[in-house]
């Protein structure tokens, strides 16, 4: 009887051991005589198209109304412009300023050509050396030291590149007028970024110039981190919205954060300690 089953159904010359009924939720590993199965049941038409579930996301955060600030692609632009355009009046005024003091005047010629024009072709290197060393990296600009410590190592790298320059074209520059002159450059340089760096604090708290933050995390975590953004307006992050995960029971997903972002226009994300946030997420977020 057994075989006469198994030949019954189309399993391609596989015997039928084991199988599960799911009207009574058991496992058999034998086929029973008695079990009424219908071999050719009426199936429903199958759609054409499954429908994917999606998850909804429109409670998961929460955009901010009050925090309207300029775009930071178009402050960011001009604040850089500004920079680049200091630092190269830096490196001409320290050197006027060096020829004054040592020849008394700007117009002193050197080997067919004068140290003016000298002075005005150290500008694209020494912007070209400030950009490589990194001073113009956004996220450094306007906080902390590190701006200014890039600074530094941009004049050290500066004078080994004059010094090599003057070496391999034998040009016979005077000393004095370099070991004056590049101290100068040095100091105008940090002296206009922090006079730069001022305006850009005021501007901050007067609401502009600032980096749209998007918040990730428990709502009292989030607010309180807000709280701290809120103390602290110089340093020019703005809450536009705030984003708790979904899904807690499996770690807290954050597949909806670009979502959140793109709705609020958040070019920085502050992730707030929070029990839903794992390091897998945040991975899965980065990505």
């Amino acid at each position: 009887m057994k075989a006469a089953w198994q030949q019954s159904l189309d399993t391609g010359g596989v015997p039928l051991l084991d199988y599960v009924d799911l009207r009574r939720a058991e496992v058999h590993d034998t086929v029973p005589l008695d079990l009424d199965l219908d071999l050719h049941p009426t199936l429903p038409a199958r759609p054409s198209v499954i429908p994917t579930p999606r998850v909804q996301t429109e409670r998961a955060f929460e955009v901010v109304q009050d925090a309207a600030t300029d775009r930071p692609a178009s402050w960011m632009r001009w604040y850089v412009a500004a920079l680049i355009c200091l630092d190269a009046v830096a490196v001409v005024v320290a050197g006027l300023l060096a020829l004054l003091v040592r020849f008394g005047t700007v117009d002193q010629p050197l080997k067919g050509t004068t140290y003016m024009l000298f002075v005005l072709a150290a500008t694209l290197p020494w912007v070209g050396i400030m950009a490589a060393s990194r001073a113009y990296e956004q996220r450094y600009l306007g906080l902390g030291s590190e701006e200014f410590r890039r600074v530094g190592n941009a004049v050290v790298r500066f004078t080994t590149l004059i010094a090599v320059v003057a070496y391999l074209l034998k040009i016979d520059v005077a000393r004095g007028m370099v070991a004056l002159a590049l101290p100068l450059c040095a100091v105008l340089t940090l002296v206009q970024r922090y006079v730069a760096r001022q305006v850009l604090h005021r501007l901050r708290g007067a609401g502009a110039a600032c980096h749209r933050v998007l918040l990730v995390g428990e709502e009292g975590s989030a607010k309180a981190l807000q709280q701290r953004l809120l103390a602290s307006p110089h340093a020019g992050l703005r809450v536009v919205g705030r984003c708790s995960p979904v899904g807690r029971d499996q770690g807290g997903s954050l597949a909806h954060v670009r979502e959140a972002i793109e709705l609020v226009g958040a070019d920085t994300v502050a992730v707030a300690h929070s029990p839903g946030v794992t390091p897998e997420s945040l991975r899965r977020m980065a990505w």
